[in-house]
Order: structure tokens, then C-alpha cells, then sequence
């Protein structure tokens, strides 16, 4: 039996359409066959991110149809969407749709589906958020389903109400539920939390990049979207699908190449951030800074004297020319060392600023740079260890 996995929501925007077509994304670029069913027939999200390259309304196969009457051969009119990706839309053939639900037959869609099973390796229901017409059909087939939530009390509460509709449907054993859309400070939190109606699986965060990518109808996935969040889906798959371990280490290799990649790069805004640390330390010296105090005033001290001797020939030495010049120069002199006395003192204090600063972030650098070492090693030894397999 292959695996059936249905994706249900107690209420909209919960993200079961971004992960369902980035686990079908996925799944394709591993070489596994298979096949997406667009059940959402009310707002038809997956339908949309394929608008383009389904053209004719009657060109392809929808679900609705697969409902209404038995088709002999309906791999061969749904929408291949790449090498090892087929896709069934919702209920774009039809005009009248709610008016076709009365008249659904499930023993209809049943027949129509055997010959789905026999053509793919794995099949995934995107389904309508909260009860539908088809729900009971769709969960009557599946092998599994995975229950999408957000990090919120009204998603929760909305879970409660599906399960109260749907109870006697879903197995408990074979059912699953997801924190999606999770920030960077709720992931640790949401990895521990294991309470609701069902069993949590680790949480998917939700960056700006896979928001981007649905805003323009691209499927978001590692390559093109986010290393993190195809982490978080790659380690769903391999809990939702474990018969595909071995044809999943193709795209985990993918993952843990791009990870190490930003590992690197990580590694080398540390070394930088080190070196910089190290020339405001020197800058810092006070040797240098007393250097840069006391030389202005030798010097023009040195300035003063001069003048001084040169008036003092000028002048046959007359005393009123001899000291109003000294005092003179002198002031002057003085004036200008208050003024570079206060740029040493602006520099010292811009200087230790940055000091302090890099002392504060090199002290963390040791701990961050032994952490990414080691994550890369450990990376290298799971892509060898995976090859060894294959």
C-alpha cells in the first residue's frame, strides 16, 4: 500500500498548502512519483501556484470530476508538473460547483483512484480547511494525516471543532499535528510541545522568503527559498514517508551542502569580526594614546621656541616685541591643543566604544567558532555515511 497522506486545518491560512506542495516538491527531486490533489474546492490554493500552466479550463482533470463520473485512464489527463510531480486541480471545470456537489458519488472517486495507486509512489491530499463535502471520502483513503496548526488559541480551538466532525473518521495512531509558521524565538518552544489532540511533530518555521515565494506562485522549497525551512520539511518527510529513506538522502546531501556553505561563510564573518576586535585593542593601547596627547604640545612648544628666536633677531631683542610675540604664539599654541586635545579624546572614546563591543562579541567567538567546526564535521560524516549507504 502506498502511502496517503491527507492535510487537514481547523480554519484558513494555516500554511497545509506550502507544505504540501513543498513536500510534493521534494519528494520529486528525490525521483519518487508523486501525485497532489487539490480537495480544496472552496478557495482553490494549490490550483492557483499552477493557473498558468493549466490553460484550458476542460483540458485537464479535476477533482470534482474524478467525483462525478468513473475515468478509464485519469493519470493521462492531470497536469505533469515535473519529472516525477503530477497535479489534480480542484474545481476549475466547472462553473456551477456547489451545485455538482449534490450530485458526488464517493464509490465514483473510489474507482477513479485505484488507478491512481497503481500509477504513483506516494499520493498527498491538500484538503479544504475545516469539515467539507469530500473531507469523508479523502479520509476514508488515506494512510495518514497530518493536522496543521498555528501558534494561536483560535487555530487550536479551531482543530477542536474539525475533531469533534471528523472523530469518527481519523485514526489517532495515524494522525498528526504541526506548529507551522513558527518564529526563530518560538522553534525551541515549539519543539517540546507535545500537547493537543494528536502527536506533535517538530515545528516549520515561516520566513519572509517562503512568504515571497507564495506571493509569486513559486513553490517554496530549499534551493530557491530558505535552507531552514527545507530542513524543517525534509525531517517531516522522513517521518511522514519512512519507506523513502535511502531515495531522501539525495535531497538531505543537497541541504547539508548548502548548510555547510553558510556554515563557512559564517566561520569567515567570525574571523573577520576577530581581526577587528584585535586592531581596536591595538588602537586602544594607551601608550598610543598618551603618544598622541602629549605630542601636539612638543611640538608646538618646539614652534613657540622658534618664532621666539627668530623674533628676538628680528627684534634686537627689544622686551615688549620679545613678549607680546611669546604670549602670542603661546595662546595660539594653546588654542590648537585644546582643539586636537578634544579630537584624541572623541578618537579615545569612539575607539573604546568599538573596543568594548568586540570584546563582548570575541568572547562568544571561541564558542561559535568550535560549534560551527563541529557541526561541519558532522555534516561531512553524515554525506559520507549516506553515500556508503547508497
Amino acid at each position: 500500500m502506498i502511502p496517503k497522506l491527507a492535510l487537514l486545518s481547523g480554519k484558513g491560512g494555516s500554511g497545509k498548502t506550502t507544505i504540501a506542495l513543498s513536500l510534493a516538491k521534494m519528494l520529486n527531486d528525490c525521483g519518487i512519483k508523486v501525485l497532489l490533489i487539490d480537495c480544496d474546492t472552496a478557495t482553490n490554493g494549490a490550483t492557483y501556484f499552477f493557473e498558468t500552466k493549466l490553460g484550458k479550463k476542460h483540458q485537464y482533470l479535476s477533482v470534482l470530476e474524478m467525483f462525478l463520473e468513473p475515468i478509464e485512464h485519469p493519470v493521462e489527463r492531470m497536469l505533469k508538473v515535473d519529472d516525477n510531480f503530477w497535479f489534480v486541480p480542484s474545481s476549475i471545470s466547472f462553473p456551477n460547483e456547489i451545485d455538482a456537489f449534490k450530485y458526488i458519488e464517493n464509490v465514483t472517486f473510489t474507482k477513479n483512484f485505484k488507478y491512481c495507486q497503481e500509477e504513483f509512489d506516494v499520493l498527498i491530499f491538500d484538503c479544504q480547511a475545516g469539515y467539507s463535502t469530500i473531507l469523508n471520502t479523502i479520509l476514508e483513503l488515506s494512510t495518514t494525516n497530518l493536522v496543521v496548526l498555528e501558534p494561536d488559541a483560535i487555530s487550536a480551538s479551531s482543530v477542536r471543532v474539525l475533531y469533534a466532525q471528523i472523530s469518527s473518521l481519523v485514526e489517532k495512531t495515524k494522525t498528526f499535528q504541526i506548529f507551522n509558521k513558527i518564529t526563530d524565538e518560538e522553534y525551541s518552544l515549539y519543539q517540546q510541545v507535545n500537547v493537543g489532540l494528536f502527536t506533535s511533530l517538530p515545528p516549520i518555521k515561516f520566513t519572509w522568503e517562503v512568504r515571497k515565494a507564495f506571493a509569486f506562485a513559486k513553490i517554496p522549497e530549499m534551493a530557491s527559498t530558505n535552507v531552514k525551512f527545507g530542513k524543517d520539511v525534509f525531517e517531516l518527510a522522513n517521518i511522514l514517508f519512512p519507506a523513502f529513506e535511502k531515495p531522501l538522502f539525495t535531497y538531505t546531501r543537497n541541504i547539508l551542502t548548502q548548510e555547510k556553505e553558510e556554515l563557512e561563510l559564517e566561520i569567515k564573518k567570525l574571523e573577520t569580526l576577530k581581526y577587528d576586535v584585535i586592531q581596536n585593542e591595538k588602537a586602544f593601547s594607551m601608550k598610543d594614546l598618551v603618544s598622541e596627547v602629549f605630542r601636539p604640545p612638543i611640538v608646538m612648544a618646539a614652534i613657540t621656541f622658534f618664532c621666539v628666536i627668530i623674533m628676538f633677531s628680528l627684534t634686537r631683542f627689544e622686551f615688549f616685541y620679545m613678549s607680546t610675540t611669546t604670549f602670542f604664539i603661546a595662546l595660539t599654541g594653546m588654542v590648537f591643543y585644546m582643539l586636537l586635545l578634544q579630537l584624541v579624546l572623541i578618537k579615545k572614546k569612539n575607539i573604546e566604544k568599538k573596543f568594548l563591543e568586540g570584546k563582548k562579541a570575541l568572547a562568544e567567538y571561541e564558542y561559535e567558532h568550535s560549534k560551527l567546526l563541529k557541526r561541519i564535521a558532522e555534516i561531512d560524516k553524515t554525506v559520507e555515511q549516506g553515500e556508503n549507504v547508497k
